[in-house]
């Protein structure tokens, strides 16, 4: 006899309220808006369960506030395009009109020739405009220097994992 934690297991796991369900490219997570009967899905890459070790700066839950957000890289890191995905998977949950709702842009930190991209920094950021600062460092975290979120992690990997722990925490 199977028990029901399994037969759920095989739909999906509940991960602080809501389902999350195992698809090809990551996980597809299930919720409600307004009480409506009619679920809304979104999806993210990681499995939320291995995300809690990641440190969270509960500052960055500030974004939440903001008017619009730039997810800014510096164009000399020579990131591939996994950190592509990691910008990808806060657009999926930041802009999504049934979450959050807020615009999120790309920038660069500094002017890179021969590229036509705004330039974002740190110290543009305010009551109204968030800026993330994804970067590679010595550990996956999120962290705050002044009024900017720090996203970082060793790898490009691990970007995208730190930008669904973002989201997912939010």
């Amino acid at each position: 006899v199977v028990s029901n934690q399994k037969k759920i297991e095989k739909i999906g796991f509940d991960y602080n309220g809501f389902l999350f369900q195992k698809i090809p490219k990551g996980y597809r997570v299930q919720i409600y808006v307004n009480q409506q009967d009619t679920p809304k899905y979104f999806s993210v890459r990681s499995d939320p369960r291995e995300l809690e070790s990641i440190p969270f700066d509960n500052k960055a839950l500030e974004l939440k506030d903001k008017k619009q957000i730039y997810v800014t890289i510096d164009p000399y890191e020579n990131l591939t395009g996994l950190a592509t995905m990691a910008v990808l998977e806060i657009e999926n949950v930041i802009e999504n009109q049934y979450l959050f709702n807020i615009p999120v842009n790309s920038a660069f930190i500094r002017e890179m020739p021969g590229k036509n991209m705004g330039i974002k920094t740190c110290e543009d950021a305010n009551a109204t405009l968030g800026i993330i600062w994804m970067r590679l460092g010595e550990a996956t975290r999120i962290s705050s220097e002044d009024n900017c979120v720090i996203m970082e992690a060793p790898i490009d990997d691990g970007l995208v994992m730190a930008a669904d722990r973002l989201t997912l925490t939010l």
